[in-house]
């Protein structure tokens, strides 16, 4: 029986079939880089997509084949045909979107998609209805497996060779479509050619032959729909994954600025504070150990003194006049005081440069097991200006509320400059009540408290009783340049600095409770990790 083909509808399969094999070069990309059920997601829709789009080009180039017999097909065995493009289409894209694709995987791969494609085409071929009967050409059937096979093996390769690569230009992605593209319909068109009809003579049935320019055009119309709806979504997500991957870049580059320039301000402070602790030290440990011996040398003067009197009560006028006029007796008893507060002044001036050590922690290692109340009572101890009263206001009172902890393995010199800024804040909130007169009837206060919470993690809370933070405000406090202070006064640093140490580097939670009118709570939380 003679056959012919609509030209026109053989060349819109073909164009089918390339914006098909388009559309599963570009959805593998999406697959290869997500995970989880976005994974799954991007997973069907591309087997769908790509599994109707060759069955589409199927569909098509069956209505382009011409008998000069009317021709119907049985739509319920044909809609079946689907499902074998679809479920090797999703296994293939599968195996395609792996970061490494091993020649077994491949080939086996391969000889799914293409069976699958075979099997569609096949039960396609079976769904026709007409007064004929088919013969198949085994040489050709097995002809097109094998060109389903090849086909299959060479799109999953470039298809997998094009998402691995780093950058992708566009000609490479239309290129491998257009070749992915015309080999599927010689696959198709060998197919149609091993298959042959003989008329049946004596049939008298009525085979009601479809309008092909119509059915042509409405499959044309919803698959063009369906894969540009995929890649109008695929580009869509593209941009929005590389949106968020500058803005993860833009943060990163944020926080490793703010890192390097609070890396060295505290650096610089650390040095600062070491130089001036070390030109301190010296003067006053000289001072602090010959105080010993001035004791020492006047108790004995003064006892020399003494005998000297006991000895020769009747001394001469003048020295009598120097007795009464350097008044010997509150001497005597005065000036031992006077040494004793020399020597109480000299052991708290080191008390103090012990202290402005441990702040700056530089004569010790960086991660090493610590008490943590030292860290907090060097930080007041620097702050300590700042809680005394003057004219202004009155002192602002620290309550200290220390559990019984064991030493902790952190960063202390970090973990001082958290307390620094968590304090600061403290301090600059209660002064600012007083200032506008909302903490008039009551004592500023700083509440510290820690202690070893049920996790056996070290909790430590700082609160203050001053004005409160809006909630507007807090919900940006811990963001990097944000701050409600004036530009002479803050930076927004302090607590995103804070956070990054808490968080990042100890691996531990920072968190702000605050109620205004009433005050502000930061929780600190850090893991004890046992070395």
């Amino acid at each position: 029986m003679p056959v012919s083909y609509d030209l026109n509808l053989v060349a819109l399969s073909v164009i089918i079939a390339i914006l098909s094999a388009y559309t599963a070069v570009d959805l593998t990309e999406r697959i290869a880089t997500t995970k989880g059920c976005t994974w799954i997601s991007w997973l069907i829709g591309g087997a769908s997509s790509f599994g109707i789009g060759i069955w589409s080009m199927h569909f098509v180039g069956m209505l382009a084949f011409h008998l000069n017999v009317p021709v119907s097909y049985d739509f319920l065995i044909v809609l079946v045909s689907v499902l074998p493009a679809i479920l090797s289409s999703g296994f293939a894209l599968w195996i395609a979107s792996r970061k490494m694709l091993q020649i077994p995987s491949l080939l086996g791969a391969s000889l799914v998609m293409g069976m699958g494609i075979a099997a569609m085409h096949y039960t396609g071929i079976a769904a026709m209805r007409l007064p004929a009967i088919a013969h198949y050409n085994l040489k050709l059937v097995t002809l097109s497996a094998g060109i389903a096979v090849t086909v299959s093996l060479v799109a999953l390769w470039l298809t997998h060779y094009l998402h691995n690569q780093v950058k992708v230009i566009w000609w490479q992605k239309i290129g491998a479509a257009a070749l992915m593209g015309i080999a599927v319909p010689m696959m198709h068109y060998t197919g149609m050619a091993s298959v042959s009809f003989s008329p049946i003579e004596s049939f008298s049935g009525v085979f009601p032959a479809p309008n092909t320019t119509w059915l042509s055009s409405l499959i044309s119309a919803v698959i063009f729909f369906l894969l540009g709806l995929a890649l109008v979504t695929s580009s869509e997500t593209k941009v929005i994954d590389r949106t968020k991957e500058l803005s993860l870049a833009l943060k990163e580059l944020q926080q490793s600025q703010f890192q390097l320039i609070q890396t060295e301000k505290m650096s610089s402070l650390g040095q600062l504070v070491a130089g001036v602790a070390h030109e301190i030290n010296n003067p006053v440990n000289f001072i602090s150990a010959n105080l010993h011996y001035v004791k020492e040398n006047s108790q004995n003067l003064l006892k020399l003194v003494q005998l000297y009197q006991d000895y020769h009560p009747d001394s001469g006028s003048q020295i009598q006049a120097m007795v009464k006029e350097m008044d010997l007796e509150f001497m005597e008893s005065d000036f031992p005081k006077v040494l004793d507060s020399m020597k109480l002044g000299s052991d708290r001036i080191i008390e103090i440069v012990r202290s402005l050590r441990n702040f700056s922690r530089l004569d010790q290692a960086e991660d090493k097991a610590v008490d943590i109340h030292d860290g907090i009572d060097s930080t007041l101890l620097i702050l300590q200006h700042r809680l005394k009263g003057n004219g202004d206001r009155p002192r602002i009172e620290v309550i200290k509320n220390y559990g019984v902890l064991p030493e902790v393995n952190c960063y202390l010199g970090q973990m001082n400059q958290v307390f620094m800024n968590i304090l600061a804040n403290a301090i600059d909130a209660l002064h600012e009540g007083i200032k506008q007169g909302k903490i008039s009837h009551q004592i500023p206060q700083i509440q510290i408290a820690t202690e070893l919470n049920y996790k056996h993690w070290l909790v430590i809370r700082i609160a203050d009783n001053g004005i409160g933070i809006p909630e507007q405000v807090k919900q940006r406090l811990f963001e990097p340049l944000f701050t409600t202070k004036t530009v002479n006064q803050g930076t927004g640093l302090g607590l995103s600095i804070a956070y990054q140490i808490v968080v990042e580097k100890h691996k531990g939670t920072l968190q702000v409770n605050s109620q205004l009118g009433i005050g502000t709570e930061f929780t600190i939380a850090i893991p004890i990790i046992n070395k």
